[in-house]
């Protein structure tokens, strides 16, 4: 009990073992009962500290303009995106993204780069900086374009399991740069 609260302990701790049988067992439960009050608490602790850093983390993803955040899985499935990216996709939930690919979603020679470049980052682990590239605006087919990063997603050995990727929109850039030429 005293180790479940925090409290210190004897460098030598002796504890009463018992034999468990049928006709013990509801007393060693009531024993244990002791022991789930503040494991409980830590777990519900836990739990919401956990529910509002994810909360954060969504809000900041998610106020971001104009860009495209993302997390993709080594099948280039995406596991995270934000609001940019679903309007851009002419999407209304992070549902509808989910667990497909680009193409899955707008299927075409964009698609195809995409994936081809996400699969190079992630077989490679080198990262693939400030690449200029078009988007296709669905649905009213409107071209854009996107300076797009993307970056190897390790695990905690640093095996490769997918990529982060960050797209800003810089169709105005272009647009005057063509205009200039």
């Amino acid at each position: 009990v005293r180790a479940a609260q925090g409290q210190p302990l004897e460098p030598l701790t002796l504890v009463r073992v018992d034999l468990l049988t049928a006709g013990t067992l509801a007393d060693a439960t009531l024993d244990l009962l002791e022991l789930f009050p503040a494991m409980l608490r830590n777990v519900v602790d836990s739990r919401a500290a956990l529910a509002q850093e994810r909360g954060l983390l969504r809000s900041v993803i998610d106020a971001v303009p104009d860009t495209h955040l993302f997390v993709k899985d080594r099948a280039s499935r995406f596991l995270i995106t934000n609001a940019a990216h679903l309007h851009t996709l002419g999407l209304p939930r992070l549902d509808d993204v989910l667990g497909k690919t680009d193409m899955e979603i707008t299927p075409g020679p964009l698609a195809e780069q995409y994936f081809a470049d996400e699969q190079a980052v992630m077989d490679s682990g080198v990262p693939l900086h400030d690449r200029v590239e078009p988007v296709i605006i669905q649905p009213s087919g409107e071209r854009r374009w996107y300076l797009t990063s993307k970056v190897p997603l390790r695990d905690a050995s640093g095996a490769v399991t997918g990529h982060v990727g960050i797209s800003r929109n810089i169709t105005s850039l272009k647009l005057a740069e063509e205009e200039r030429e």
